[in-house]
């Protein structure tokens, strides 16, 4: 009983955010072998929380645990092979811990689970396995496998396109709390009425997941963002088509959304695109109309425009 006490305390500072003491408690546990302690110790060295980030220690300290089947340990070997975390990358290894750990309730082993078949992540491809998965967690009330059932329905993607059935499933997913589904209503422009975000919200939003190299997370806000007017927006997405990052690099694609930012008087916008016509990089090269567009952002005041414009026109 005794254990459990420390136990509960040591969680307690875990939850409230005192690292320190939590690591000192959870250490003191794990040298009794006290499991729940020894995850949360792996947990904190995984992190960097209360101690000096340390992902050899983790992965051996979630070993430790993984071998007595605790539970959430499995899944965060998973995440040690997937993310090369103290250990060399093996997909393969990794989806079978997130399978592992799926079999016994893990709720974020079985989204990896479909995650991989869905990617075909160091497994076959498998559409329909992925689809089962997340039909099996939304028995379960999991607001994001109802979300991905949802864009399936609305994409067409491994089912019938049906915009009612993904409407429905989008629904459940948004009284459930899924905050996917409510970007996803607001994209359609369809803003939910729980949606209080005003659109400089969804952009320091998606500015704070990309500075947090979320950037597949960050791609949908700047979606929003654009479609509701915000010109950098559209430089963001922009740059993220352009280099490829958290969507495919598509030269196209990036052009077509800094054209828009420019449309929107961003005299950056115009620098950069006078760059993209002048180097034909998504576009046909044009020099009559690079000039155009450093010319419009000198007449911004926009110094390196004014450089450009002088070497393209000789002046």
């Amino acid at each position: 009983m005794e254990k459990e006490t420390q136990f509960s305390e040591a969680l307690h500072a875990y939850e409230v955010r005192h690292f320190e003491q939590a690591f000192t408690m959870f250490s003191k546990l794990a040298k009794k072998k006290d499991l729940n302690s020894i995850y949360y110790l792996g947990l904190m060295y995984f992190s960097g929380l209360g101690a000096k980030q340390n992902s050899k220690e983790a992965f051996r300290l979630f070993s430790i645990a993984a071998i007595e089947l605790h539970t959430e340990a499995i899944y965060m070997l998973g995440r040690c092979y997937e993310e090369a975390s103290g250990v060399e990358e093996n997909l393969k290894q990794a989806f079978e811990y997130y399978t592992a750990s799926a079999l016994q309730g893990s709720k974020d082993g079985a989204l990896k689970v479909a995650e991989f078949y869905e990617l075909g992540k160091g497994i076959p491809y498998n559409l329909s396995l992925a689809l089962t998965t997340y039909v099996e967690l939304a028995k379960k009330d999991h607001p994001y496998a109802m979300y991905k059932i949802g864009m399936a329905y609305f994409t067409g993607n491994g089912i019938k396109k049906s915009w009612e059935s993904a409407h429905s499933w989008l629904n459940k997913a948004l009284t459930n709390g899924s905050i996917d589904a409510m970007n996803q209503f607001r994209l359609m422009g369809s803003t939910s009425k729980t949606d209080f975000r005003e659109t400089k919200d969804i952009m320091r939003i998606g500015i704070d997941l990309f500075e947090s190299n979320r950037v597949n997370d960050s791609i949908i806000y700047f979606e929003i963002a654009a479609k509701e007017g915000n010109g950098l927006a559209y430089r963001y997405l922009s740059d993220a088509y352009f280099n490829g990052k958290g969507v495919k690099k598509s030269l196209e694609t990036a052009f077509e959304y800094l054209s828009k930012a420019a449309n929107l008087k961003d005299p950056s916008a115009m620098y950069t695109l006078g760059k993209r016509y002048e180097t034909g990089e998504g576009t046909p090269s044009s020099f009559t109309k690079a000039a155009k567009w450093y010319e419009a952002a000198s007449l911004l005041g926009y110094e390196l425009a004014k450089i450009e414009l002088k070497g393209i026109r000789g002046y």
